[in-house]
């Protein structure tokens, strides 16, 4: 399988992401997997357990029709919710706490589905760095969930966009600082192809 990893800024992203960063990002990469159909569990689930990132933290937006079986299988799982609040809209805004990669296996399929819906799926490595606001952001045709991200030092987000279909890595960890480091965690069946186009 290859992934096509671009490297990326912040600057690239600023315009387009719905949630607010407020730290300096030192490294972002957009992965891409030209012959899956989105992004492929599997690989994803042998990516995490490579890196060792856990406990993982998953912000998530759930629409309405999707909260009941976000929370069974949260529980299913046992999986921990951090926290949860549901706004007027009817739209679930939750972080919770991802321990090994079989809660990853668990939990993931259902969030492949709600990022190909263009709901907010984010993860980070090892800390909480999400806060959830009080009040849900328009803009344009967009609902812009209050959520802020601070990012410190050694540690990763990483970002569903494109209804589900990409990939993105924003990091302060050494450890995606290069195109080899990022590679490097990769699955040993995985070829990555560093694909700029400038």
């Amino acid at each position: 399988m290859i992934c096509k990893i671009y490297q990326s800024s912040m600057e690239d992203w600023k315009e387009s992401i719905p949630f607010d960063m407020n730290a300096n990002i030192s490294y972002v990469y957009d992965c891409y997997f030209p012959e899956s159909d989105g992004m492929p569990i599997e690989v994803l689930s042998l990516w995490m357990r490579q890196s060792q990132p856990f406990p993982l933290y998953f912000c998530v937006q759930v629409e309405e029709s999707f909260v009941e079986m976000f929370e069974e299988t949260s529980v299913q799982h046992k999986i921990k919710q951090c926290t949860s609040k549901q706004f007027k809209n009817g739209y679930l805004v939750a972080i919770i706490e991802v321990i090994n990669s079989e809660q990853f296996c668990g939990i993931f399929p259902l969030f492949k589905v709600l990022s190909c819906m263009d709901d907010i799926v984010l993860w980070s490595t090892q800390k909480d760095c999400f806060s959830v606001g009080d009040e849900l952001k328009n803009k344009l045709l967009f609902t812009f969930v209050p959520i802020d991200i601070n990012l410190q030092e050694g540690h990763t987000v990483y970002y569903l966009p494109n209804a589900g279909t990409s990939l993105t890595i924003f990091s302060n960890d050494l450890k995606f600082s290069t195109f080899k480091n990022v590679s490097s965690l990769l699955p040993s069946s995985v070829v990555p192809i560093l694909d700029n186009e400038d």
